[in-house]
């Protein structure tokens, strides 16, 4: 989709889903900014966001491979090479017939 973002971001335990966003948010705010000017109504986000702590390393490797294969019509995919494998790994299994 062109009008959102998806990220899926490991941190500590003790840290704050949204203090983490609103961080993504300022930095990608003057990233764009170089690029083109405020929209009229002087932002480019939303005023909230979803910012769930995902259960397990099941769910986190479960939105890495949403954000990297199933998402409908993305403009831009990065993930860490870390998470090639598993990556693979659905890409592989998604194509074997049943």
């Amino acid at each position: 989709m062109y009008n959102h973002t998806h990220l899926v971001v490991g941190f500590c335990e003790d840290s704050e889903p949204a203090s983490i966003r609103k961080t993504f948010k300022s930095w990608a705010t003057r990233a764009v900014k170089k690029l083109r000017p405020l929209p009229p109504n002087s932002t480019f986000w939303t005023v909230k966001g979803s910012n769930r702590k995902l259960p397990d390393e099941r769910a986190v490797r479960d939105g890495v491979i949403y954000v990297a294969l199933k998402q409908p019509n993305p403009l831009a995919v990065w993930f860490h090479p870390n998470w090639q494998t598993a990556i693979d790994e659905y890409d592989q299994a998604s194509r074997t017939p049943q």
